[in-house]
């Protein structure tokens, strides 16, 4: 799902749904204009305008801009906390990653790691080793099932 739709539906569980008859054509605006804002931009937009709005109504496609331009800026406003001993927090993830039992497991690693990425907290250099070990542990799947299969050719697998 495009992060647009996601942004627009968490805004109608948030506000309600906008007027039936032009819903639709609601929507479409919202999508076009947060175009070329990132999921995890578009998310932290949504969870400031969640801890925010004092009204029951959808905000202004001006107000989620200004949310996304500042999950963009500054993404420690919208939510980041500081972590306490980075080598400890970066071992562990990495040790999720090389131990995921699902594709499931390394997406919600990676996007623990994103947000600290993209608000430059860690450098490329550790998003480019997060990403190593998610298609490294995507291979060792891939040669774990191989062998399972070819054991089971032989007669010797389960």
């Amino acid at each position: 799902m495009k992060p647009q739709i996601h942004f627009t539906k968490r805004m109608q569980a948030l506000f309600g749904a906008p007027d039936a008859t032009i819903a639709a054509e609601v929507i479409a605006e919202y999508v076009n204009a947060l175009d070329g804002y990132a999921e995890g931009e578009l998310n932290r937009a949504a969870d400031k305008i969640a801890r925010t709005r004092r009204i029951r109504s959808w905000p202004t496609v001006a107000e989620c801009i200004d949310a996304a331009e500042e999950a963009r800026r500054n993404p420690a406003d919208v939510g980041l906390k500081v972590i306490g001993n980075f080598d400890r927090w970066w071992g562990e993830r990495l040790a999720k990653i090389d131990t995921a039992a699902t594709e499931a497991d390394i997406h919600d690693q990676l996007e623990i790691i994103r947000p600290y990425y993209e608000a430059k907290w860690i450098p490329q250099r550790h998003w480019n080793e997060a990403t190593s070990h998610a298609e490294q542990r995507r291979k060792t799947w891939k040669s774990e099932h191989a062998a399972k299969i070819a054991l089971r050719t032989i007669g010797e697998g389960e």
